[in-house]
């Protein structure tokens, strides 16, 4: 039975069960969520009393429990709401001359390294695009044969490669600057997304971890073999289940978030994530052209993995990994 509240702008709803009753959305500024419950998912009213939660239990007792739910939370503070005037003059900033400038600029950056290696020409990918989606799958297992650097190029380039060059007038036209296209769209071109490489068996690299540099297509060594382990060692899954130690890299995004929030505000960080899905799938597609095998894995100890790459995990941080192989299965 529904009870309309006419003062409040509330949709009350009770049950013979309390234990079902389910958070009411509010008008305004919504504090929590509506959400369906399948009636064969049983409530647990211990949670808040239980100290070890997993995620099923958390689900559970989402009706009773006081429990924080982050998930929810960014979802709630990464709204865009009409009328939000702070956001479009964020917005607005973005089409003067200033920034035009700074983004003729966007990924001239230098390496605090001693040793550059310019990339070979990217294979041209010759299976088409029906093709690859239909024959694209995730490979876990490798054979520790290695990829030639070619190869690595090829995938790089399917990532964040350079694409062209498009004219973007300054100075009310009387002048024009140079922005560069990419292979993954990016939000407002902005590029929030690095790409660093794990080398583990490549023809031609040695092992280490290295920043990719896209405008020059070219490699900078950052960490010697020495690092290689701890980057390793910061997964959560076995050798049984990916085996890493036979892969021939690891592709990593890097993620700068006040790259693109000062633009887009909190919302920026899910146009980050767009971005980071989109560079993956170029990898896969890519992947699955050359023969490679290759598999998403988000199981990494975040705080970990950005001790052993030298980020801070806040300007800097490991959104995503790649694994890339000679696939054995």
């Amino acid at each position: 039975m529904t009870i309309n509240s006419k003062a409040s702008g509330q949709v009350k709803t009770k049950s013979q069960d309390p234990a079902q009753e389910a958070p009411v959305a509010q008008k305004g500024n919504a504090l929590s969520l509506p959400f369906m419950v399948n009636s064969t998912v049983s409530v647990d009213r211990c949670a808040d009393a239980t100290g070890f939660r997993t995620p099923s239990l958390r689900h559970r007792s989402l009706s009773v429990s006081h429990d924080q739910r982050v998930a929810e939370t960014f979802l709630l503070n990464t709204r865009l709401c009409r009328h939000d005037h702070e956001s479009e003059a964020g917005v607005q900033l973005y089409y003067t001359d200033t920034v035009t400038y700074m983004l003729a600029n966007n990924g001239i950056e230098t390496f605090d390294t001693t040793l550059i290696i310019p990339l070979p020409p990217p294979a041209r990918l010759r299976l088409s695009l029906g093709d690859c989606l239909l024959r694209r799958r995730s490979r876990r297992l490798f054979t520790g044969d290695p990829v030639r650097l070619e190869g690595l190029s090829s995938l790089l380039f399917a990532a964040a490669g350079i694409t062209g060059i498009g004219k973007a007038p300054v100075e009310q036209g009387e002048h024009t600057v140079d922005l560069f296209f990419r292979t993954t769209p990016s939000p407002g071109g902005l590029y929030g997304v690095d790409l660093y490489v794990v080398a583990l068996n490549i023809s031609g690299l040695e092992r280490g971890i290295y920043g990719y540099d896209p405008l020059r297509s070219r490699l900078a060594l950052l960490q010697g073999p020495d690092s290689v382990q701890a980057v390793l060692q910061a997964f959560a899954y076995p050798e049984e289940v990916i085996s890493l130690s036979r892969a021939c890299t690891l592709l990593i995004a890097i993620g700068r978030p006040w790259k693109v929030m000062r633009k887009y505000g909190s919302r920026g960080l899910r146009y980050l994530f767009i971005e980071v899905g989109q560079l993956a799938e170029n990898v896969h597609l890519a992947c699955t052209a050359l023969g490679y095998g290759d598999v998403d894995i988000a199981g990494f100890y975040d705080d970990d993995l950005n001790e052993a790459l030298g980020l801070d995990g806040l300007a800097q941080t490991v959104l995503h990994t790649i694994a890339v192989g000679i696939p054995a299965e």
